[in-house]
């Protein structure tokens, strides 16, 4: 019945979150709520039945629940009305401050305000120093704006992950008017928890580690630099490095060994009291204290929160068998926040307990460390299903790396890292410990250096939606499974999840341009039947978010593609250049050209120049700008490519300026073009009335970040496309923009947008384009 209740929960959940576009209408939920009160008082004959009757029952519940609790997120949305508005207001600081590139962020309670705000907030205070601390108050004047995210295939979706963490707007602080500290019983635990911090990041930040071990005290993981999430990707162990219920389980069962050990000491408690109810109440707050110092993120809440159901279940006297106790467990974490299952940590999380609770049922005869071994080497295996439904990529090997990486951190840096947090109050004890763990992460990273030379190692699919539930049985069957002749059956049943299903095929003479939503910068990805070229790489910022990590590449990976062709940076500014060396880690173009050519010549990198031409499946490439033996440099140096079949064109411009375009107008018969980027994303500096008359384009896409601070693009350019007819579409309102360029007559289409085909109850609406003049709508 638990199991039953449990699943229908959370049906009803993924329905309400997962597969309506926009909030349900305010009436269908007492309509189901009504259903399923209807179906309580239902006779039920059979025990089928009754199951049957159970399992939508709970359903309409879950789905209630979620509606609701996504309802009340949504009310708790910055208003677009107070956007880039100041607003004056008393907050609490919520977390621990992360520095990065001269300033600090930190997630933040609004305790009052001069207008109705959010009620957690996430912030950025531009300052050379940390002046708060976790639990501080501060006045401040803040400028906030929604929660926007940027919309990509294969990239990480922000909306979603500030929505079920119930982050209602983002921005920064503009004025620091007064800062109250909390006295000595006022917020004690966040000070202690402070304080640790400090310390122990003061010793860390002398060391190459202080990121991966700030990541395994306290679950603060802002200082892991690519590098290490890089290998921790290719080797499928980035789960040992979020604070999760591996950790808190692994703090209560070393608790629980030496809880009974010293029980077993004595002689007359152990006849009081069996030494194993002993062992389970301290130990129980042994992991809480684990997840104190991790802040009590949400994945240590659900491990908290199943070990509590299980240790009161077990010094009750009852009996709970460990699927209905993770049943029980997660109806109860889906009450406590429905939202959870926005959470990739969440399905992880249940997937691998459901995992482990089967490994125990069939292998109970078996000793405890054949149990351990199955699981640590097929448990990567079996969680690949979830992995790639929500990543698009995985490490089907990582049975390799975590055959050694969970024994060494779980036995070896962990308890290191937390004798060195619990000994944070003598800076010499702790510092010592601090270095021999940095010698101990230097042999792991260099362990996974060696199996990320393998390339199979880790896989980039797309596979069928059919391919996923058909895995997924496979992965039970290779847990279960005791027989080699029955793994092999559960491996087949998960090979479909290595085809690739075909994405956006184009037919010879024609191409696809996809202009990636990349903010404040440019990428736009050109296919032909058989060729791809990347023209711009996106930006870099000091922060540590690179577009070209984690929007280029894994867009390109989405879509198959495993090669480029080529290559053009327009010119070296970073919003152009800065995912550069990404790229060029992942991939090895043939053809290289830069309008900063002596920039990047030792990247193999030739001059973009005027006439050079070639043709790629029946589609003609040929730069117009800059001249051959030219001094321009800079924006005006930018490479201008020309893509064309034989009806259309596209007209890439990067970030030319008026000068430029007057030397461009010397040919403006080659300047017609039924598509254009708009130059400089659509400043006053470029975008001249001639240069638009001579394209005459009917579509000008501006690549753009939301509400950037720089104003693009400015409404004098739009109002000179707009008065030509032209529909601009601006990628800040819409998300990843993908154009297929066909060879009859008809005009290019936009084949797909992300905001308006990936539409998700969490995400912000944006309108597809601006719209065209009353003139102009029949043209």
């Amino acid at each position: 019945m638990i199991v039953a209740l449990s699943t229908g929960f959370l049906a009803g959940n993924i329905i309400a979150l997962w597969l309506c576009p926009e909030l349900p209408a305010p009436w269908l939920s007492p309509v189901v709520l009504f259903v399923g009160l209807a179906l309580m008082f239902c006779p039920c004959p059979t025990p089928q039945i009754s199951t049957v009757r159970n399992f939508l029952l709970s359903l309409a519940f879950g789905f209630v629940c979620a509606a609701y609790a996504a309802g009340e997120q949504l009310n708790e949305r910055l208003p677009a009305s107070l956007e880039g508005v100041d607003v004056d207001a008393l907050i609490r600081v919520a977390s621990i401050p992360i520095e990065r590139s001269s300033s600090i962020r930190f997630d933040a309670e609004v305790l009052s305000a001069t207008t109705r705000l959010p009620g957690k907030v996430r912030l950025r205070w531009y300052t050379d120093r940390q002046p708060v601390q976790l639990g501080d108050t501060v006045a401040a004047t803040l400028r906030l704006r929604q929660p926007r995210g940027l919309v990509n295939p294969g990239g990480f979706d922000y909306e979603r992950y500030l929505f079920h963490k119930r982050i209602g707007a983002v921005g920064y602080i503009r004025r620091f008017q007064w800062l109250r500290r909390p006295d000595a019983y006022h917020g004690l635990s966040d000070r202690w928890r402070a304080r640790i911090y400090q310390t122990l990041n003061a010793q860390a930040e002398k060391t190459d580690n202080a990121g991966p071990i700030m990541a395994l005290a306290m679950g603060e993981r802002g200082a892991m630099t690519q590098y290490h999430w890089r290998q921790l990707r290719m080797t499928g162990t980035s789960h040992l490095f979020a604070i999760s219920g591996l950790h808190v389980s692994l703090v209560y069962g070393f608790a629980f060994f030496l809880a009974g050990w010293f029980w077993r000491l004595t002689f007359l408690p152990r006849r009081l009291w069996p030494a194993q109810k002993f062992a389970a109440l301290v130990a129980l707050p042994c992991a809480a204290a684990y997840a104190w110092l991790a802040g009590f993120s949400v994945p240590t809440q659900r491990a908290l929160l199943m070990l509590g159901f299980v240790v009161a279940v077990f010094l009750a006297g009852r009996t709970l068998t460990l699927s209905q106790g993770i049943a029980a467990a997660m109806v109860i974490v889906l009450c406590l926040d429905p939202l959870q299952t926005l959470s990739v940590s969440f399905w992880l999380t249940f997937l691998a307990c459901f995992m482990i609770a089967v490994c125990l049922y069939v292998r109970y005869p078996q000793p405890p460390w054949q149990q351990g071994l199955a699981l640590q080497v097929w448990l990567p295996v079996a969680l690949l299903p979830i992995i790639f439904l929500f990543f698009g990529q995985g490490a089907p090997l990582a049975s390799l790396a975590n055959l050694f990486a969970i024994p060494y951190l779980s036995f070896i840096l962990l308890p290191c890292v937390l004798l060195a947090s619990a000994v944070s109050a003598w800076p010499s004890l702790s510092g010592f410990l601090i270095a021999q763990i940095d010698r101990l992460f230097d042999l792991f990273w260099w362990l996974s250096e060696c199996l990320t030379r393998f390339e199979s190692l880790y896989w980039w699919h797309q596979p069928a939606f059919w391919a996923y539930p058909l895995s997924l049985a496979g992965a039970v069957g290779l847990i279960a499974a005791s027989h080699w002749p029955l793994k092999i059956a559960a491996l087949a049943l998960m090979l479909p999840l290595s085809a690739n299903v075909p994405v956006n095929q184009v037919a010879s003479g024609e191409f696809r341009a996809t202009f990636l939503d990349v903010g404040q910068a440019l990428a736009v990805v050109l296919r032909t039947k058989n060729r791809a070229l990347l023209y711009d790489t996106g930006f870099a910022y000091a922060s540590g978010f690179d577009s070209g990590e984690q929007i280029v590449v894994p867009y390109l990976h989405k879509r198959m593609i495993r090669q480029l062709d080529a290559l053009v940076v327009s010119h070296g500014d970073s919003d152009h250049a800065g995912g550069l060396a990404s790229v060029l880690r992942h991939f090895q173009p043939q053809r290289r050209w830069s309008g900063a050519s002596e920039r990047f010549s030792s990247l193999g990198f030739s001059p973009c120049q005027r006439g050079i031409a070639w043709v790629w499946d029946e589609v003609r490439f040929e730069f117009l700008h800059p001249p051959a033996h030219t001094s321009l440099r800079g924006n005006e140096a930018s490479c201008v490519l020309k893509v064309s079949n034989r009806e259309h064109s596209l007209l890439l411009t990067g970030d030319i300026e008026r000068a430029a375009e007057a030397s461009l107008l010397q040919d403006p018969d080659a300047l017609s073009s039924s598509l254009l980027l708009v130059p400089h994303h659509g400043s006053l500096s470029s975008s001249s009335h001639a240069f638009i008359e001579a394209v005459r384009p009917h579509f000008a896409i501006v690549s753009s970040g939301w509400r950037n601070r720089f104003g693009f693009p400015k409404d004098e350019v739009v109002r000179r496309y707009r008065e030509l007819c032209a529909i601009v579409i601006n990628t800040a309102n819409t998300g990843v923009l993908s154009i297929h360029v066909n060879r009859q007559g008809r005009l290019p289409e936009i084949e797909w947008i992300g905001r308006r085909d990936q539409k998700r109850l969490w995400r912000l609406s944006g309108e597809p384009w601006i719209e065209r003049e009353p003139r102009c709508r029949d043209a």
